[in-house]
């Protein structure tokens, strides 16, 4: 049975905005209490009454105002039966929850007449309820399972009739805030929100449920080489000692880096420092200096020292040598005095003790200017007035006849040929194809063109590269008629290009008739004339068979016909 006057029914917990201070003003009515909050404050209205200041009458006559985050509802008198008549109003409100879950425990009504009704928001309408139990739920083993409502506001309305009374019900609730209001988590960490719980998820360099501590970074001694560890947020520094760089002052710094040492000085790296092994000839802590080598006068005899790199040089006086000036020169070591004169070595000089007859600085002259014979190569020595004259042989010259005159020096030979000088005489090797003194007459024969003999028979000689010789040969009376038989002639010629040798055949007539000749070119008053010896086989008839008759001869052959030459002998 609902009772009509809860029919609408407001909370009677109502937030207000003011300023600070909000409860300083007394607005809460008819004995309620005022709770301020930041900018609001909430009237905890009396039994019966609601409203934003408790200033309703409701009429309701049981229930209660709920605040806390968990909490029991119960019937009135539970676990004993509740009063017939019962208008019971049961406001929940919970700040800052987000979600309120409830749990049916125990219900037992009157099924149709005594009902429990709920709903969510900040009035409570039975026409907004979400839901409605009635009957003995927990002995019909129908308890619903836990169910939950949005936001921080809920409502439970227990209405009664006049018959049968139950134990009635007890509900249990619980809340679920947002946690992270106002964040609990430090040092800039995000706030996840959990049920009735948060999560703070750090940002880097801090741990701790709310982030609170500060990782410690230098815990793990990560500086090495006697560093100085300075812990910062999700980090640390390396204070490294002198000698050392790196974020862990790893790293031993090479002071070589920078080639401190000059002069070729090798560098060799240490901690925080550097030590240069200096090239001989240099010292000092970056081997600046250069080693005087002269500091310790090391040249002797006057000799002046010019230092150099890790060496020095003497630079001696006239008279001394050796690195360091020490040897006095012997000048007597050339045997500078002449004609059995002794030496005596000095200091840059030497001093000549002559042999009787003799005198001069090296004993050089002779009283007797032709006893030391100085002439050369068969001259005849005169004494002029201590001096003496020479008088030469042909093809020499010079004071002493010492100079061969060279007959070649006004180039005597022509054409190219090599002058060899000899005494009072020349020889000139002429090139090939001249001969004479002088090379200047033309030497060689050639073998090649027209030929006559005596018989003013003719033969032409063609020369080839490869050193044979082809032509041909006409007699006398062929030339004379113009009929000439049928000829083949072949030959050769030796290397000689100054007098050839050569050797030739001519076959006539078809072989009826073989001539040979041999022979070599000459030159005879600068003329070209070949000699030659002949052989001829020729084919003759008699009465009783035919046979080969030959003939012997000779031949001198020019470039010019012979009209009344001699006739060969047969």
């Amino acid at each position: 049975m609902k009772v009509s006057l809860l029919a609408v029914l407001l909370l009677g917990i109502v937030a207000a905005t003011y300023g600070q201070g909000e409860c300083g003003s007394n607005p809460c009515e008819n004995g309620s209490v005022c709770r301020d909050g930041e900018g609001t404050y909430i009237c905890e209205c009396q039994m019966g009454y609601d409203g934003q200041n408790c200033d309703r009458f409701t009429g309701a006559n049981c229930g209660y105002n709920i605040f806390e985050s968990t909490g029991v509802i119960e019937s009135p008198n539970y676990p004993a039966n509740y009063n017939n008549r019962a208008d019971c109003l049961y406001l929940v409100r919970i700040k800052g929850a987000r979600v309120i879950t409830f749990t049916i425990e125990d219900f037992a009504t009157e099924i149709f007449k005594d009902a429990v009704e709920y709903g969510v928001g900040p009035v409570a309408d039975f026409n907004q309820a979400l839901a409605t139990f009635e009957g003995n739920l927990t002995a019909n083993n129908q308890v619903p399972p836990p169910f939950s409502v949005q936001g921080e506001q809920a409502w439970f309305i227990f209405s009664t009739d006049r018959n049968i009374p139950r134990k009635g019900f007890r509900i249990t609730f619980s809340s679920d805030g947002d946690d992270c209001t106002p964040n609990p988590c430090l040092n800039g960490a995000t706030c996840v929100d959990q049920v009735n719980d948060y999560q703070c998820i750090c940002p880097a360099g801090f741990t701790g449920d709310n982030c609170e501590t500060d990782i410690d970074e230098c815990a793990s001694a990560p500086c090495r080489n006697g560093g100085a560890c300075v812990d910062q947020v999700n980090g640390y520094t390396c204070n490294c000692i002198p000698g050392f760089n790196g974020v862990n002052c790893e790293n031993n710094i090479n002071e070589c880096a920078s080639i401190p040492c000059l002069n070729g000085g090798i560098c060799v790296d240490g901690i925080n420092q550097f030590a240069c092994t200096c090239l001989p000839g240099y010292t000092g802590i970056l081997c600046e200096t250069d080693i005087n080598e002269c500091a310790s006068s090391p040249c002797q005899n006057g000799g002046s020292c010019t230092d150099a790199v890790n060496r020095y040089t003497c630079d001696c006086r006239a008279g001394f040598t050796g690195s360091n000036c020490e040897t006095n020169i012997n000048e007597c070591a050339s045997s500078p005095c002449l004609n059995g004169g002794s030496c005596l070595d000095g200091v840059d000089g030497y001093v000549c003790q002559c042999l009787p007859n003799y005198t001069g600085t090296r004993c050089e002259i002779s009283l007797d200017a032709c006893v030391s014979l100085p002439c050369q190569n068969g001259g005849v020595c005169t004494n002029v007035g201590g001096d003496y004259v020479c008088e030469c042989l042909p093809g020499y010259t010079g004071i002493n006849c010492e100079i061969d005159i060279n007959e070649c020096a006004s180039l005597p030979c022509q054409n190219g040929g090599e002058c060899i000088n000899g005494i009072a005489m020349y020889i000139c090797q002429c090139r090939q194809g001249y001969t004479g003194v002088n090379c200047e007459e033309v030497g060689f024969c050639d073998l090649e063109g027209l030929w006559y003999n005596e018989c003013n028979d003719q033969i032409t000689i063609i020369k080839t590269s490869t050193g044979m010789m082809l032509g041909d040969h006409m007699t006398f009376t062929e030339r004379e008629l113009g009929v000439a038989a049928p000829t083949v002639m072949v030959g050769y010629a030796s290397n000689n290009y100054d007098f050839p040798s050569f050797g030739i055949t001519v076959v006539r007539d078809n072989g009826r008739t073989t001539t040979s000749w041999t022979g070599q070119c000459h030159l005879c008053d600068g003329q070209e004339v070949l000699y030659t010896t002949w052989i001829e086989s020729s084919m003759v008839s008699t009465c009783e068979e035919i046979k080969r008759a030959n003939k012997v001869g000779q031949d001198k052959w020019t470039r010019y016909e012979q009209s009344f030459a001699p006739q060969p002998d047969a």
